[in-house]
């Protein structure tokens, strides 16, 4: 007997259903019987978008002659979101500056979040820029990540204050990552101000 488990869009188990996973088992059921069928770990289908209803239908490919198919199909009591793979950092810095001092070396931590649903794992450049009456951009630093979804890790991002002119400026960190599906959380403006 074969048992699928399809994502199906309504209740009902149509021509748009997308089979994620199927079972092959031999069985022998005496009247009144049952036995429980398990899935192995599968994929959700990467062409998936939206709400889903998952169905299961026992003897699927009809091999067991029955008397009635109607009662072969068993669906979830809620639709479940599923979205394509995709990777959504945010920068989680507070904005608290640290001792600033022209020509010498700062460092920042910045917690940055993968909001997505696969891991950020790759290059992250983070660039920290001066904004003032000017703009200047301080460094650019690439950084290797691998960031779970979900969770949050702590990036150390150093710089040099170098060739500012005198002035009183905000702090301005931005974090880059190919992939990354929403730039609106990936800069944060210091709270405060340094002066040169």
């Amino acid at each position: 007997m074969v048992v699928t488990l399809s994502a199906s869009p309504t209740s009902t188990l149509g021509n748009n259903a997308v089979q994620l996973a199927s079972v092959t088992k031999k069985i022998k059921l005496k009247p009144g019987k049952s036995i429980k069928v398990t899935f192995a770990a599968f994929k959700w289908a990467a062409s998936l978008n939206g709400s889903y209803f998952l169905i299961a239908d026992a003897n699927a490919t009809n091999t067991v002659p029955e008397s009635t198919t109607s009662d072969n199909f068993a669906v979830s009591s809620a639709a479940v979101t599923v979205k394509p793979p995709f990777v959504d950092l945010a920068n989680l810095w507070t904005g608290t500056l640290p001792t600033i001092v022209s020509g010498k070396k700062t460092s920042l931590i910045i917690p940055t979040k993968d909001n997505g649903n696969i891991n950020a794992k790759g290059t992250a450049t983070y660039t920290v820029q001066a904004v003032g009456a000017t703009t200047t951009t301080l460094a650019t630093v690439p950084l290797k990540i691998n960031i779970a979804p979900g969770k949050t890790a702590k990036i150390k991002v150093s710089f040099t204050v170098s060739s500012l002119a005198s002035g009183t400026y905000h702090l301005v960190v931005t974090v880059a990552f190919t992939g990354d599906t929403d730039p609106s959380n990936d800069s944060v403006t210091s709270s405060s101000t340094f002066t040169i």
